[in-house]
C-alpha cells in the first residue's frame, strides 16, 4: 500500500469536482451576459419597430399636407373654396338664395 496512491485519486477526483464547479460559473455568469444582451437587442427592435411605424405615419401626413398645399395652389380651387365656404361670388355673378319654408 502507498500513502500516495489512495489520497492522489481523492485529490483528483476534489480536483474534477473543482473544475465542473468552476465550469459551471463560468457557464452560468455567460449565459447571464448573453440572456441580458439578448432581452437589450430585443427592446432596441422593438423601438425600432414603434420609430418605423411612427415614421411611415409621418409619410403619410406629409403625403397629404403636400396634396393639400398643392390644392391650395391652385386658383381654381381656391375660388371654389371661396364660393363654397365664404359665398362670396364674382362681381358679374348673380347671387341667389335659397330660403327653405
Amino acid at each position: 500500500m502507498t500513502g500516495r496512491g489512495g489520497s492522489g485519486g481523492f485529490g483528483r477526483g476534489l480536483l474534477r469536482v473543482l473544475a465542473v464547479m468552476i465550469s459551471l460559473a463560468v457557464f452560468c455568469t455567460l449565459s447571464y451576459s448573453l440572456w441580458d444582451r439578448y432581452q437589450g437587442l430585443m427592446e432596441v427592435e422593438a423601438e425600432i419597430e414603434q420609430v418605423e411605424q411612427e415614421m411611415q405615419r409621418e409619410l403619410q401626413l406629409q403625403k397629404e399636407l403636400e396634396t393639400k398645399r398643392d390644392k391650395l395652389e391652385d386658383p381654381a380651387y381656391i375660388e371654389l373654396l371661396a364660393r363654397q365656404e365664404l359665398g362670396l361670388v364674382r362681381p358679374e355673378d348673380v347671387p341667389y338664395q335659397w330660403h327653405s319654408r
